[in-house]
């Protein structure tokens, strides 16, 4: 794991200080030791962006040369703005458990953060927090940011997913968090893009190795091991379907409580089938037998197996 390995550290904490260079003494492999410095560099948030790295190296001794987007007096005012953004989000998200606060910032970033590219700094902790846009590095180093600052341990992991709209595998940054003595994988970006208006999705709050990796890729060497599935957001919730004929009842719940949408991780052996025209048939049946006219909306993500049912409003007035 990186997070103890000594080079890793003295990097890290190298290119988060502005240094100019990191002299590192070690017989680490060119390729181990890219692969280490492009790791300590995403994860560099103070840094706000390095835009690659130079290394010059001798018999056991390397010199890393980070190549900053920008001066350290640049940065520095970044910093300090954002620094100033991430105490206004934390007087409004903490709580008084681990779990809630990291959720509530989650729901903070996804709700007031658009994905989109502006160049270097939505690829910032600037771009999220003090522009309130970013993609994915850009999500994954502002949660980390805010976290850090809480003295919850948090790592930007970086590797390769594949795009739950698109279904386009490309590369890709999100988060791995130490709640309490478990670590979950986070993923803000993906939850960002398939969040609708007024509902915000957590398909990818709370994750497991095993169920990010249903479309995620990574070296998992590089992080913690991350195994509680106690911790996924719908099984916290209560909200995993084991069986479709439980989804009836389910929506029954949320037309008594005036609900107008529900969303649950269907929990089945093929979790690559593609169970949404059941469902849509479910649901449209039910609402027939029950007499109601209403406008069915389903979202879904089928990597993850997750469900999103809507209903109109005006349909159920």
């Amino acid at each position: 794991m990186l997070a103890s390995d000594p080079v890793f550290r003295k990097v890290y904490e190298a290119f988060d200080r502005h240094d100019e260079r990191v002299t590192i003494v070690t017989t680490k492999s060119n390729n181990a030791l890219s692969a280490i410095c492009a790791v300590a560099a995403i994860n560099a948030t103070h840094a706000i962006y390095i835009n690659g790295f130079e290394y010059q190296r001798a018999i056991g001794v390397t010199n890393f040369i980070p190549k900053y987007s920008y001066g350290l007096l640049q940065s520095q005012q970044y910093l300090k703005d954002c620094k100033k953004k991430r105490t206004e989000i934390i007087a409004r998200c903490k709580t008084s458990n681990t779990y809630d606060t990291i959720l509530a910032i989650h729901d903070e970033l996804v709700r007031n953060t658009q994905y989109q590219d502006d160049g270097k700094l939505s690829h910032s902790i600037v771009g999220p927090l003090l522009f309130g846009r970013g993609v994915c590095d850009g999500f994954s180093k502002a949660l980390k940011f805010i976290l850090d600052e809480l003295s919850i341990p948090c790592f930007v992991v970086s590797g390769t997913a594949t795009d739950p709209q698109t279904g386009s595998n490309e590369s890709h940054a999100w988060n791995i968090a130490k709640i309490d003595n478990s670590w979950v994988h986070i993923d803000l970006t993906f939850d960002a893009t398939i969040s609708q208006s007024s509902i915000i999705r957590h398909d990818y709050f709370g994750l497991t190795a095993q169920m990010v990796s249903r479309d995620h890729q990574f070296n998992v060497a590089f992080y913690p091991i991350s195994s509680n599935a106690s911790l996924e957001y719908y099984h916290k919730r209560k909200l995993i379907v084991t069986d479709r004929k439980k989804i009836p009842a389910l929506l029954m719940e949320l037309l008594s409580n005036n609900q107008h949408y529900i969303t649950f991780r269907l929990q089945t052996k093929d979790y690559h089938a593609d169970y949404s025209n059941k469902i849509m048939q479910q649901v449209s049946s039910l609402l027939s037998q029950r007499g109601i006219s209403a406008s069915i909306t389903l979202h879904y993500n089928v990597a993850q197996s997750v469900y999103c049912i809507v209903i109109s409003k005006d349909g159920l007035a």
